[in-house]
């Protein structure tokens, strides 16, 4: 389903934005978690899914440039 959308600019302009607001809530989710509670286990178990969820998004944003052909695509960054 991703596939035919990533030959249109304006559908890959859309993915890399969500991307990019993905990418924000789930820092945001981690600052929040790192505010109110101070159970490493916690804090290192929510790092590690962060790390997961933005990984994904590097690999659906590297999809993305390739299907995009010499389009720029920035990656995220955590």
């Amino acid at each position: 389903m991703v596939a035919p959308t990533i030959g249109s600019q304006a559908c890959q302009e859309q993915l890399i934005e969500a991307a990019k607001m993905v990418a924000q809530s789930v820092e945001g989710v981690v600052d929040q978690a790192a505010s109110v509670t101070q159970d490493e286990k916690v804090l290192q178990d929510l790092g590690g899914a962060a790390t997961a969820v933005t990984q994904a998004l590097n690999d659906l944003l590297k999809h993305i440039k390739l299907g995009a052909g010499p389009a720029k695509v920035r990656m995220c960054e955590r």
